[in-house]
């Protein structure tokens, strides 16, 4: 770093001049078509010694942030995030969120706000440093996303609906409600999760029957 501190622009251009290309290090796996692409590692060991030897620093900002469930996908879900990022020189200067990235991270576990924020920063110092890419949408840290999964039949729904036709009511409505709070809206069940749906409307409409066993017996007593 020289002796003068530089702005803010100054040490954004300096950077620049110093990381002309980033290589490809990684290559995509499964069944799709295959490609090399620049992962979120590679490019940040690329350009780190030219950020740390000229001073720049990036203070992300979360603009907007929400976890949404991915529909026909059992487990997933989608953190949709906005991002804006400060781009602060040596000498104090700022240039106020030059960059705004629109990430999404997709995950079946925890991992999806930060898949969104390792894209956002991917995509944001490729724009700041105009480093050049060909990857196919960023990659977004190549999460293998299941396809989606076909919901099960009206003549699925109707067999569900006649496993708590044995209830009167109220229970039968308390058994629907209960069964609906573990497994969801009978029309948007996956195909792959009918026999859990099937199985536990089994068990509670036999919870219920037992209960009503056990009370009967208790009034013959």
């Amino acid at each position: 770093m020289t002796s003068e501190k530089l702005s803010a622009a100054e040490a954004v251009a300096a950077v620049m001049a110093d990381v002309q290309a980033v290589g490809k290090d990684n290559k995509t796996q499964g069944g799709g078509p295959s490609y090399q692409y620049r992962s979120i590692d590679g490019l940040i060991n690329g350009i780190a010694p030219a950020i740390h030897r000229h001073g720049l620093v990036l203070v992300p900002h979360v603009v907007e942030c929400e976890i949404v469930p991915m529909v026909g996908r059992n487990g997933w879900t989608e953190t949709r995030a906005t991002i804006e990022y400060d781009v602060v020189g040596p000498d104090g200067s700022t240039l106020p969120r030059p960059v705004r990235v629109f990430a999404i991270g997709a995950d079946n576990g925890d991992k999806g706000p930060g898949k969104a924020m390792s894209y956002a920063y991917k995509s944001a110092i490729s724009q700041l440093l105009c480093i050049p890419t060909h990857d196919p949408a960023q990659d977004n840290e190549h999460a293998v996303i299941p396809e989606a999964a076909p919901v099960i039949t009206r003549d699925m729904v109707n067999e569900l609906r006649g496993v708590f036709a044995v209830l009167p009511e109220p229970k039968l409505s308390e058994a629907k409600n209960m069964w609906m709070a573990q497994v969801g809206s009978p029309m948007s069940i996956p195909l792959y999760s009918y026999d859990m749906a099937h199985n536990a409307a089994v068990k509670i409409v036999a919870d219920y029957k037992a209960i009503e066993e056990n009370n009967y017996q208790g009034e013959e007593q």
